[in-house]
């Protein structure tokens, strides 16, 4: 596993992540299953958590995660080609009022966006 940091990068306040540690990716990190799973992963420790949302990251969670990639999934996913990522929590999706309004769009959020990321 290769480490996120550039060398002389500091790790986001209060945490030190010792080499074998996982690193873990969570899309959809804005919405309210996501901001309470960065809460619970940064609380254990054991990872470092990368996010991506379209969705700048809230207070809340900004001192809690390595990385936030910001920006439609579907068009950032070549950014994520050289992490090394162990774990993916893909939380990512256009809701269901708004998906029933726009159709094509929810498809290309929900189905395009989890294609790539397979």
């Amino acid at each position: 596993m290769t480490d996120l940091y550039p060398q002389g990068h500091s790790y986001p306040q209060g945490h030190s992540y010792p080499q074998g540690h996982k690193t873990v990716l969570v899309t959809g990190a804005c919405g309210e299953i996501g901001q309470a799973l960065v809460q619970e992963l940064s609380r254990r420790g054991d990872c470092r958590v990368v996010t991506a949302d379209m969705a700048p990251l809230p207070e809340t969670i900004r001192k809690l995660v390595s990385e936030h990639v910001q920006g439609d999934l579907v068009y950032k996913i070549k950014t994520f080609y050289d992490y090394d990522f162990d774990v993916v929590f893909h939380l990512a999706a256009s809701l269901s009022s708004k998906a029933e309004i726009a159709t094509e769009e929810a498809h290309r959020i929900n189905v395009e966006g989890t294609m790539q990321l397979l």
